[in-house]
């Protein structure tokens, strides 16, 4: 009787961690990913959606801040995405629809001598709930 007290018990020791760890928090947000083949196309997200677009850099210039024309869609961060490339680092910019209106979003591409307004621009509308 004790050998089955104490199986009872270990294996209760190992079940413990997964009843903690269980998900007990809301749903997740949804989150609309996105990449440079983006660039130009417009988006619809709902309040609260998040938008998350992948950038690759290549050799040493790199892309700047993100220029957002409304209060509609707000810079949450940008963060390096996995082990970097040769070519250079892999960035991830995460941005949160949070009131109803339309965002442009540019990001520009810091090229020297290269045109212009070059980089990647995103519209993003956010209708009424």
């Amino acid at each position: 009787m004790t050998v089955l007290r104490y199986v009872v018990f270990v294996g209760l020791a190992f079940l413990w961690p997964c009843w903690v760890c269980a998900d007990s928090s809301p749903a997740s947000q949804p989150v609309l990913t996105l990449n440079g083949n983006n660039n130009g196309q417009p988006f619809v997200a709902t309040v609260g959606e998040l938008m998350q677009f992948t950038l690759y850099e290549v050799g040493p210039w790199g892309y700047g801040d993100p220029q957002i024309s409304s209060a509609a869609v707000r810079l949450k961060n940008i963060e390096p995405k996995g082990i970097p490339t040769p070519a250079g680092p892999v960035l991830l910019y995460t941005f949160e629809a949070v009131a109803e209106g339309e965002a442009h979003i540019f990001i520009s591409h810091n090229v020297p001598n290269g045109p212009k307004g070059n980089g990647i621009t995103l519209t993003i509308r956010v209708p009424k709930a």
